[in-house]
């Protein structure tokens, strides 16, 4: 796939560049005009300029607490990471619940007895006409 990208982008490239000396001294004279033109752009419209720095510096303070939160996020992340490997070494005595050791197997089957076994009794259902 990156092979494929990379021969569009270079043919992208290819067609853009000058096939002869003529086409590229045009090429080379229009970027001049076109640097010439935006630099003298906010000389001729002093209010577009205004209004696209105070859109961009707003803009770069929702960048910037975007990325604060983003930051904030991941240090809680990578604490609470930590804290639940501190946690996890502590083999569970942490919480301060004892464990029980498991009961031997001959004492824990059958020890039911036969009362509890023998169901409820209950009503029985009426009859249905």
């Amino acid at each position: 796939m990156f092979i494929i990208k990379l021969a569009f982008w270079a043919a992208i490239v290819l067609m853009l560049l000058p096939s002869s000396h003529k086409d590229k001294q045009e090429l080379y004279g229009a970027a001049e005009k076109t640097v010439i033109d935006l630099y003298s752009f906010c000389d001729r419209n002093p209010d577009v300029c205004s209004t696209a720095g105070n859109t961009f510096t707003h803009i770069l303070q929702k960048v910037r607490v975007g990325v604060d939160t983003i930051e904030e996020m991941m240090s809680d992340a990578k604490q609470e990471q930590a804290e639940a490997e501190e946690l996890s070494n502590t083999s569970g005595l942490y919480s301060g619940v004892r464990a029980e050791p498991i009961a031997n197997e001959d004492t824990a089957q059958n020890t039911l007895k036969q009362q509890d076994l023998d169901p409820e009794w209950r009503n029985p259902e009426p009859r249905r006409r």
